[in-house]
């Protein structure tokens, strides 16, 4: 339990890093949309392609992805009408339930995620997260548009939204999804670029968590009745719906422990960006991500602790 706590702290202490740098003027918050730039464009995708391809593809692997490739076409195709149907039946407001129900569904499994599962569960998790976050990344950027424009007055089209889908996380986790099929290996100078690129991806990812953290008002948003109750239902509802389910599952103790892991992390950071984009509510979506992310480091750890012990 104690390593577990350690591992992830050490995570956590990135994103205290981002935060003290913002609040200290050393990073200002106008930093967040040219970093997030950064790695969406150039070390997330090498972080995602190293993870995919410098694995040797096995029985047991393809089984995994077969089984993640069902559970997360299951969960994005059937959560859009129950997260929509959650902020309904907990009368979340009307002209924000769209964006309400596209945080609860759509995690932070890009920027928090990968690096959690890499320094909890090692590579085996590190690889099943990245294969996951390859369908949040196509849903989030297709449907989760869509989501993110009802009980607005801006409509987006179902053209719009497939064409967002098509971005470098994307490619990435395609292109080496077929890499790792066809066996092929990147030669060692390739190779040693994509790792110094992409091994940037955790501290540049948490820290800016932690600028987002701190560019935010935390004690107005906690002062906040509809945001507390949505990250009450997000860290906790959600957790132990996916824990229930996958419990009862016959598919491997490692794709459980993950999916569980990838529905207990914080709404996904970029549907603040994706809601400017759309004029929908951006001042709602930061606050709903920094206020769950801010409750996620309780969460976390304990629901690491737990997975551990129940499945591996």
């Amino acid at each position: 339990m104690l390593v577990i706590f350690l591992n992830v702290a050490v995570i956590f202490a990135l994103v205290g890093a981002g935060f003290i740098a913002n609040r200290t003027d050393i990073l200002p918050g106008s930093i967040t949309p040219h970093l997030t730039k950064l790695i969406l464009t150039y070390n997330l995708p090498a972080f995602i392609l190293i993870s995919i391809t410098e694995n040797t593809l096995t029985p047991a692997m393809l089984g995994e992805m077969k089984q993640v490739s069902i559970i997360m076409l299951t969960i994005y195709i059937l959560g859009m009408p129950f997260c929509l149907l959650a902020v309904k039946l907990f009368r979340f407001p009307r002209e924000s339930r769209g964006l309400y129900a596209a945080m609860l569904l759509f995690t932070n499994s890009g920027f928090m995620g990968i690096p959690i599962a890499s320094a909890v569960f090692g590579q085996h998790g590190m690889f099943i997260m990245v294969f996951e976050n390859m369908f949040m990344t196509l849903f989030l950027y297709s449907t989760g548009i869509i989501m993110i424009g009802i009980g607005t007055e801006e409509k987006v089209s179902i053209k719009h939204a497939i064409k967002s889908a098509v971005n470098f996380c994307m490619v990435a986790s395609v292109l080496g999804v077929v890499l790792l099929l066809i066996g092929f290996q990147f030669p060692a100078t390739v190779s040693q670029f994509l790792h110094l690129i992409g091994e940037m991806t955790v501290p540049l990812s948490m820290m800016l968590v932690g600028i987002q953290l701190g560019t935010s008002n935390l004690s107005q948003l906690l002062r906040k009745p509809d945001l507390i109750g949505f990250t009450a239902v997000k860290s906790t509802f959600l957790p132990a719906l996916a824990l229930l389910c996958m419990y009862f599952l016959d598919v491997s103790p490692m794709v459980k422990v993950i999916t569980v892991l990838c529905m207990t992390l914080p709404s996904a950071a970029i549907l603040v960006a994706l809601s400017e984009r759309n004029n929908a509510n951006t001042p709602l979506a930061a606050g709903g991500v920094s206020l769950s992310t801010l409750f996620s480091m309780a969460t976390i750890p304990l629901v690491c602790t737990l997975l551990k012990a129940l499945f591996l």
